[in-house]
């Protein structure tokens, strides 16, 4: 069994940018290894976000907070990535062109998704209109 990569992006709220040495994507800084050093210098300001182990299907890392598009079985949805909670991490946003319910809701653990088709189209921070 090949163990997750235990790793974290983070943002800065109060400043909303990424502060620090960028290792990654635009506005983000990554950290790696022990948490407890490399952590204890950053203020409450930032927002920690989780990578979940999975990559979208462009073999981009999906975090916490990231807004997601899922197709599967002919439905689309577009989702936020939300923190993990009872062992999962989950999605939850709405599906796009809902005859049936057009103003419904959604949520499911992100591991229901192993056959469906991801794709990351921001994030909460800098995309929040992609959810409404």
């Amino acid at each position: 069994m090949k163990n997750r990569e235990i790793k974290f992006r983070l943002w800065d709220k109060r400043l909303d940018r990424q502060s620090g040495k960028p290792l990654g994507y635009q506005n983000y800084a990554y950290v790696e290894g022990n948490l407890n050093d490399e952590l204890k210098n950053y203020s409450e300001s930032w927002e920690y976000q989780q990578f979940t182990g999975v990559l979208d299907k462009n073999k981009k890392d999906i975090y916490e907070g990231d807004i997601v598009k899922c197709i599967t079985g002919g439905a689309e949805f577009i989702l936020e990535v939300e923190p993990m909670h009872g062992g999962a991490f989950w999605l939850k946003g709405k599906m796009l062109n809902d005859k049936i319910n057009p103003n419904g809701k959604v949520s499911f653990p992100l591991l229901q998704t192993y056959s469906a088709e991801l794709k990351v189209l921001g994030n909460v921070f800098e995309n929040p209109e992609l959810l409404k």
